[in-house]
């Protein structure tokens, strides 16, 4: 019985440490998943900050050049001042967006913390991902320069 008693421990305690092995896996994903999804939203926030910065710098060229012609849209315009085309103002607000990229960079280095106190290093993770992509392209089946097809006999016929 005693035996019995011990190896019911024993399976016990090892059932218990797979648990926790796999509890570590599972959060590891979802902090990997998380990390990716919060990077695509940086991405995304960045791509519409750029959009805005263009409105900007047009915004910035009518006031160099021609600021008599600078109006939002909602404001009556003289004719003769009207010939530019209006600009929007929420295109120009970037505090809602600024506060969101701020979010998502605090979220993401959370993130890359509580995935470095498990053991993994997510740098390290880009590069070995970087390292298998530049193993494919200089795999010798990759060769994207242009193959010469005379003499094997997949020449169209002239004439």
């Amino acid at each position: 019985m005693i035996c019995s008693a011990q190896k019911r421990q024993d399976m016990e305690a090892a059932t218990l440490s797979q648990a926790d092995g796999n509890s570590d896996l599972l959060s590891i994903g979802k902090l990997v998943v998380e990390q990716g999804s919060l990077e695509k939203r940086i991405g995304r926030l960045c791509d519409e900050l750029a959009k805005r910065a263009a409105v900007f710098a047009a915004v910035a060229n009518l006031l160099i050049t021609k600021p008599e012609c600078l109006w939002f849209k909602g404001q009556a315009v003289a004719e003769e001042f009207a010939g530019e085309s209006a600009v929007d103002p929420d295109a120009i607000a970037v505090d809602s967006l600024l506060a969101d990229l701020r979010d998502a960079i605090t979220k993401k280095t959370e993130c890359a913390k509580r995935l470095s106190e498990l053991g993994i290093d997510p740098t390290e993770m880009e590069n070995e991902r970087n390292d298998r992509l530049s193993r494919a392209l200089r795999h010798p089946a990759f060769d994207p320069r242009p193959r010469r097809t005379s003499g094997f006999g997949f020449c169209p016929k002239s004439g």
